[in-house]
């Protein structure tokens, strides 16, 4: 297994809990969303410039808009987000009760927006969603029985859907329909050993490997979906690693959130900031939603 030089700091943003970390190219431009502060972030790479806007509720992820600002999956719903902070809801599935929160999400190459809850207390373990938000507005339920839904990727043909259920310590590998965003049956690809922390967001780069960032874990890690072997480690400074993406004008830079919330600060001053790396692989852009405007 390779180990990379550590990751260094790009932004000491002091995330509560960071997540959903997403590339603009267009502008140079790094997002990620803070869930319990209720903010979505942007960070202007080439001037430093750090704006953010309130979203008055957890936002869990985002992804591009066709047309401009986000659509992100928030406490109540699915909104589209302008980038003067106004939202307006495209989306509540009828199943979104208040012990359930939206985690993580992404968009396929048709522009439909995935995305998955994440149970809010252990009596619940078991009961979330997994769900796909057509260009229509409606809501499809893709998966059920998900206690923490987590990172997702696509493979670059587009046939197969890679999926964590955090709790599960599995990466799922479905089978996929990009023309009727259907999902076929899955089988467990990878299986994450309990030392090396929790499973949580995922990026996939041009070789077909997946980047797994792991809660309590201070690392990302590289994977072979083929062999399910973990290739690679990527040490982080802080143990409470969230969510990942390839950027930078190559798109061979991997960028990274974190969280804050219940570290050591004495340990891990950096603790929910924004990290880089430069990994020898390159990734994909995001792709927008694609979906209802009006």
């Amino acid at each position: 297994m390779k180990t990379y030089p550590q990751a260094e700091l790009v932004f000491d943003a002091q995330a509560e809990l960071g997540e959903s970390v997403l590339w603009n190219g267009e502008n140079a431009t790094l997002h990620w969303v803070d869930i319990h502060r209720c903010t979505v972030h942007s960070l202007r790479l080439l001037t430093g410039e750090h704006t953010w806007l309130d979203t008055a509720q957890a936002v869990g992820a985002i992804v591009p808009a066709q047309g401009g600002g986000f659509a992100a999956a928030m406490a109540a719903g699915i909104y589209l987000l302008d980038d003067q902070g106004a939202v307006r809801r495209i989306a509540q599935p009828q199943e979104l009760v208040p012990l359930l929160r939206f985690n993580d999400g992404k968009c396929d190459r048709k522009g439909r927006f995935w995305a998955g809850t994440q149970i809010m207390r252990g009596s619940m373990t078991g009961k979330g969603f997994f769900w796909c938000l057509d260009l229509d507005g409606t809501v499809r339920t893709m998966l059920t029985g998900v206690t923490t839904s987590n990172g997702l990727a696509w493979n670059h043909d587009d046939t197969v859907l890679y999926y964590i259920d955090t709790m599960t310590f599995t990466v799922r590998a479905f089978p996929f329909d990009l023309e009727h965003g259907t999902l076929g049956e899955g089988r467990v690809c990878v299986r994450v050993p309990g030392e090396y922390g929790y499973p949580d967001g995922m990026t996939i780069d041009r070789e077909g490997m997946l980047w797994i960032a792991h809660w309590q874990g201070s690392a990302v890690r590289r994977y072979d979906p083929r062999t399910g072997e973990c290739i690679g480690m990527l040490p982080v400074p802080a143990s409470k690693v969230t969510s990942c993406c390839f950027g930078g004008e190559n798109l061979d830079t991997l960028y990274i959130t974190t969280a804050r919330e219940g570290a050591d600060l004495n340990a891990e001053p950096l603790a929910g900031g924004i990290f880089k790396a430069n990994v020898g692989a390159s990734g994909y852009e995001a792709f927008a939603y694609r979906g209802i405007r009006d």
